[in-house]
């Protein structure tokens, strides 16, 4: 997970390792994972990406607002 500024520049990041086993196989439609970032009001781009057992990667961008 990484935290950017309004111009992309790095702010900050965290890296977790999650062990899922779902017996049946199948994972549920979504996953909460939370991280905790210390950082100035403003607007911030939070980046996650997560990788899987095989190396499939994927990533989802979200804009964040600290007041």
């Amino acid at each position: 997970m990484g935290l950017f500024d309004a111009n992309g520049i790095y702010i900050d990041g965290k890296q977790q390792t999650f062990e899922l086993d779902y017996p049946d196989g199948k994972v549920p439609a979504g996953l909460d994972a939370r991280s905790e970032f210390n950082a100035a009001p403003g607007t911030y781009l939070v980046r996650v990406v997560v990788r899987d057992a095989d190396g499939h990667i994927s990533a989802t961008n979200q804009t964040a607002e600290v007041r």
